[in-house]
């Protein structure tokens, strides 16, 4: 594994923590929508079947998780993708 360094972030887990279903429902979501538009376009909270909040929760936990992560490069600095762990992990 190569070496990252981590910048500290707070909060954007929305206070909850991580719950059972979401990061296979997240990363699901994830790949049937091609993107973090799972996320942020209007039907987010319908697709994943929680609130607002919880939907960016979800989208925190599969970055914290390390299931998804930055496209490396996109010059598009919102791209994301699915990281080598998450596919062994999820892509069953």
């Amino acid at each position: 594994m190569a070496y990252q360094e981590l910048k500290p972030s707070f909060a954007r887990h929305e206070t909850f923590g991580l719950r059972y279903s979401w990061l296979p429902k997240g990363f699901r979501a994830f790949k049937d929508d091609k993107g973090a538009s799972a996320f942020t376009d209007d039907y987010a909270t319908v697709r994943l079947g929680v609130g607002k909040n919880m939907v960016n929760s979800i989208f925190y936990w599969l970055q914290a998780a390390d299931i998804i992560g930055k496209a490396t490069g996109q010059k598009n600095i919102n791209a994301f993708g699915e990281t080598p762990f998450g596919k062994e992990l999820l892509n069953n």
